[in-house]
């Protein structure tokens, strides 16, 4: 398998209540040995305590390819702070392959093989850059899916 970079933002998971763990895992999870997962934040997002949440996680479920990594430029006053900490944790990858996951989605396991299919095509065709991948959006946790039920599609897997 090639490696591949996973890049995700969080912030203020303290105070938003936001059961995010059993993410990570599932990132880890889908990686397997190979490949990297990067959590892109903010100084102001770690006020509330998030990395002293994140870190014993990290540690607990020796998730060695977790790197939490703070940028102290990124305000929440930026009227293009999403796109601006998506930014922040692409730019700090290393592999040739990304997905972009926001920390409310997780990969279903068993599909893994069609990821996986889908990024050798991606990684051995030089005009295909990006693929949209369809996306359950959820809201307050795990449990709860936004009203709007429709499938939404994002460009998830991209050089």
């Amino acid at each position: 398998m090639l490696d591949i970079s996973i890049y995700t933002t969080c912030y203020l998971i303290d105070r938003n209540k936001f059961p995010f763990i059993h993410l990570l895992k599932n990132y880890s999870d889908f990686l397997g040995e190979n490949g990297e997962i990067i959590v892109g934040t903010t100084k102001e997002g770690v006020e509330d305590g998030t990395l002293d949440i994140l870190y014993p996680y990290i540690e607990e479920y020796k998730l060695k390819k977790v790197k939490v990594l703070v940028s102290d430029e990124i305000s929440f006053k930026s009227n293009r702070f999403d796109g601006q900490i998506k930014d922040f944790a692409l730019q700090n990858t290393q592999y040739p392959i990304k997905i972009q996951m926001d920390l409310d989605e997780s990969f279903v396991l068993s599909y893994r093989d069609r990821w996986l299919r889908v990024i050798s095509q991606i990684n051995n065709q030089i005009s295909l850059k990006a693929v949209f991948v369809p996306s359950i959006d959820l809201y307050k946790n795990e449990r709860y899916i936004r009203k709007n039920t429709n499938l939404g599609v994002k460009w998830s897997i991209h050089k």
